[in-house]
This record gives C-alpha cells, sequence and structure tokens, in this order.
C-alpha cells in the first residue's frame, strides 16, 4: 500500500497497514511505518539492519539516518532489507495470504 495507494488515489489515511491491522492496530502504511515499525518485517529488520539501527527506538531522526547513508554497508544493508521485503511482501499479496 505504500506506493500503490498513492497512485489509486487512495486518501493518506485510509492506507492502513493490513499486516496491523490483523494486530488491532492502526497505523498509515508509509515508508517510516514499513522501514521501522510493521511487526511483518521484526525479524528481517534483525537480520538486516546495523546494530545501531536496531538499538534506536523509530523516530525521523532515525528514518532520515538510515536514507541518508552514504557508507557502503549501511547502503547494502538498507538494499537488502528493501529487496527482501518487497519480495516477501509481493509474495503475500500474490497468493492473497493475509499478511
Amino acid at each position: 500500500m505504500v506506493e500503490k495507494g498513492r497512485h489509486q488515489h487512495i486518501d493518506r489515511e485510509l492506507r492502513s497497514c493490513p499486516s496491523c491491522l490483523c494486530n488491532l492496530d492502526f497505523y498509515i502504511e508509509d515508508e517510516f511505518h514499513m522501514l521501522l515499525v510493521c511487526t511483518l518485517y521484526d525479524e528481517l529488520r534483525t537480520q538486516c539492519f546495523q546494530q545501531t539501527w536496531l538499538h534506536c527506538e523509530p523516530n525521523i531522526e532515525l528514518f532520515y539516518t538510515i536514507l541518508s547513508s552514504d557508507d557502503d554497508l549501511s547502503i547494502f544493508a538498507l538494499a537488502n532489507y528493501l529487496y527482501r521485503a518487497f519480495d516477501n511482501t509481493f509474495i503475500k499479496y500474490a497468493a492473497n495470504i493475509p499478511v
């Protein structure tokens, strides 16, 4: 829903995270939520993120730090996370499996 809702002109407030709705939490599924908050990606974050990122509370400063990193290890960690997250999400949505 991160990209899909925007292009389908769905109001931002209606782009809730299907994974978090299953847990009775309401979060707008945006880049911040997908990268740092969504429980669907907790294990993946543990596998891909650098330790310094994992030990911080999710906040906008951490979000900008991750996205603006210019060292190769940080860029690779972020790219690996995003690749695997989108692959995982696509497979579940394509198979109509609840996330």
